[in-house]
C-alpha cells in the first residue's frame, strides 16, 4: 500500500534522529522530497504492475473483463449481454474518498489520499481533516518527514478507539509528533492564491494558518451504487449497502 511505502519513510527519518540515543552520530537529518515520492509511485507503480502481470496468467477461460451489474442473486450480467451464473459472488469492488461540499470551494488545493502518492515532492505544509486511522497515518507520517501538519477532527474520533482512557493516551501521544485535535472548532475554510486559511479555536483564542493542501480524510464509500446491488438479494442499509457484522466482516 502506498501509505505503507511513505510510513516507512518516515520510520527512517525518525531512526537517524534518534540514532544518537544509541551511540550512533548519523550527522544532520536531510529529507529530499523529490526522491520519496519517486520511490513511492515507482515502488506503488511496481506492485500494481505484478498484479496484473499475474492476472494476465490467468486462463482466459477463467478471466472476463467488462463492467458487471447483479441481474439477480445468482446472475452477473456484462455490458455486452454476456451473463455469469454462480451459486456465490464476491463483492471486492472497494471504495473511494468522500469529503463534505464545504471544501470544495478551495479547489485543487483540496486532495485525498490517493493524489498524496503522486505527488512529485513534499509540500511545505497540509492541513488534514480527519482523525480517522487514513488521516492519523497519513498526517503523522508527513509530520515526521518535515512537513507542517495540523490534523483537525471531528466529534472526537480517534481511530475508532472507543475506550476514554485509550482514546486520552492516542491523543497525548499523537500531539507529540504533530498536533492534533480530535474535535476542532474550525469556523473558516477560504482559498488563499496557492494555499488555503484555516482558521481554529486553539488555546482559548482563534487562530487563523496558511496551508498548501487541504487532506480530506474524511470517510470512504463503498464502490457498490454501480452495481445493481438491489437486485443481489442482500439486505441493504439506509445507504444501499449491504449489512454485515462489523467485528467478522460477514
Amino acid at each position: 500500500m502506498p501509505s505503507k511505502l511513505l510510513i516507512a519513510a518516515a520510520e527512517r527519518a525518525d531512526a537517524v534522529r534518534d540514532a544518537a540515543g544509541f551511540g550512533v552520530q548519523a550527522g544532520g537529518l536531510t529529507i529530499d522530497g523529490k526522491a520519496v515520492m519517486e520511490r513511492v509511485r515507482d515502488e506503488r507503480d511496481r506492485f500494481v504492475g505484478l498484479v496484473r502481470e499475474t492476472v494476465e496468467t490467468f486462463d482466459p477461460a477463467h478471466r472476463v473483463t467488462g463492467h458487471a451489474t447483479f441481474a439477480d442473486p445468482h446472475t452477473i450480467a456484462l455490458e455486452d449481454g454476456t451473463r455469469l451464473q454462480a451459486d456465490r459472488i464476491v463483492v471486492a469492488t472497494g471504495s473511494r474518498p468522500v469529503w463534505p461540499s464545504a471544501f470544495e470551494h478551495v479547489g485543487d488545493r483540496l486532495v485525498v489520499n490517493d493524489d498524496i502518492f503522486d505527488w512529485m515532492d513534499l509540500p511545505d505544509s497540509v492541513a488534514v481533516f480527519g482523525g480517522g486511522i487514513i488521516g492519523l497515518e497519513l498526517g503523522q507520517a508527513l509530520a515526521r518527514l518535515g512537513v507542517r501538519v495540523r490534523i483537525f477532527g471531528k466529534g472526537g474520533s480517534v481511530a475508532n478507539l472507543t475506550d476514554p482512557v485509550v482514546k486520552a493516551r492516542a491523543v497525548s501521544a499523537i500531539n507529540k509528533t504533530v498536533p492534533f485535535d480530535p474535535d476542532a472548532d474550525v469556523s473558516e475554510i477560504v482559498r488563499d492564491d496557492d494555499a488555503v486559511s484555516v482558521t481554529f479555536a486553539a488555546d482559548d483564542d482563534r487562530h487563523t494558518h496558511r496551508f498548501d493542501y487541504l487532506l480530506a480524510a474524511t470517510g470512504r464509500k463503498p464502490n457498490v451504487d454501480k452495481l445493481a446491488i438491489d437486485r443481489s438479494g442482500l439486505d441493504l442499509d439506509t445507504r444501499g449497502v449491504p449489512t454485515f457484522d462489523p467485528l467478522t466482516m460477514q
